[in-house]
């Protein structure tokens, strides 16, 4: 019953957030168990969790998560794992059966056979009109790509809303040198980030149009409703979105629905 997360950053945070909701909602269906037999375990090497947001926000979704029972590792690195034991750094051992890994993630291995320049990531290296250099024709963008923002200067996180803008700029690009027409450099500045922390509970950093260096901070269950809207519009289809609001709502009045498998063998 001891759930270990790696990684403090969105995605360690909302399924650290998730799961301990969604287990210990379930306890009762367990009358046998206690709730303090149920550990959900986040290890960040950094201070202080979700590092992309504010150090309130930060503060605040930690805050809320440890008053619902997460127990945090901070400043802990991971070091190595065998059958029902996770080892931290300085030797402390944590027995845990489940392990989910989130710190950090690795560009697909194929990138490995390609001739081309990766950087220590090993992203493939590109230019600022994500053309790939020395290879005509070949362009790159998203995880695999290792790309500079080109009126910052700074690195572009891998994230849905950079890559749905990588995609444009790469498909003008190369209608752009087919036609023999100037290429377009990538710019884009990130519209915020949302994070949901669990139990209607969430953290919201967005910028303000216009002014993209500053951002309006706020959180909770008005921050929640939002990042369920934005959720629901990008759905495709109404049928799919009608289907999700009634699986909401239905989780709103009635308890999860679970289901034990056993293994016979």
């Amino acid at each position: 019953l001891t759930l270990v997360i790696a990684g403090g950053g969105f995605a360690g945070a909302e399924l650290a957030g998730a799961l301990n909701d969604f287990s210990r909602g379930i306890l009762a269906d367990y009358p046998n168990l206690r709730p303090e037999e149920l550990r959900v375990i986040l290890v960040h090497s950094g201070a202080r969790i979700l590092p992309e947001l504010s150090e309130s926000l930060s503060h605040y979704a930690q805050q809320s998560m440890s008053a619902r029972g997460v127990v945090f590792k901070l400043n802990a690195r991971l070091v190595d794992t065998r059958p029902g034991v996770v080892v931290l750094g300085m030797g402390e051992e944590i027995r845990a059966r489940t392990l989910v890994w989130t710190a950090g993630t690795a560009p697909n291995p194929l990138l490995k056979t390609l001739a081309v320049e990766r950087d220590r990531r090993g992203a493939v290296m590109v230019e600022s009109t994500l053309a790939v250099p020395g290879h005509p024709g070949l362009w790159a963008l998203g995880d695999c790509a290792a790309i500079t923002n080109a009126k910052t200067g700074k690195a572009c996180p891998p994230t849905a809303q950079f890559a749905l803008r990588e995609g444009q700029v790469v498909a003008r690009n190369i209608c752009a040198s087919l036609r023999a027409k100037p290429l377009q450099a990538f710019h884009f500045e990130s519209l915020g980030a949302l994070c949901v922390v669990g139990h209607h509970t969430a953290c919201a950093e967005l910028s303000v149009p216009g002014a993209r260096q500053k951002s309006v901070r706020f959180s909770g269950l008005l921050a929640w409703l939002m990042w369920r809207s934005i959720y629901l519009s990008k759905l495709p289809g109404l049928e799919r979105k009608v289907r999700v609001v009634f699986d909401w709502i239905i989780e709103l009045l009635f308890p999860r629905d679970i289901v034990q498998t056993i293994d016979l063998h």
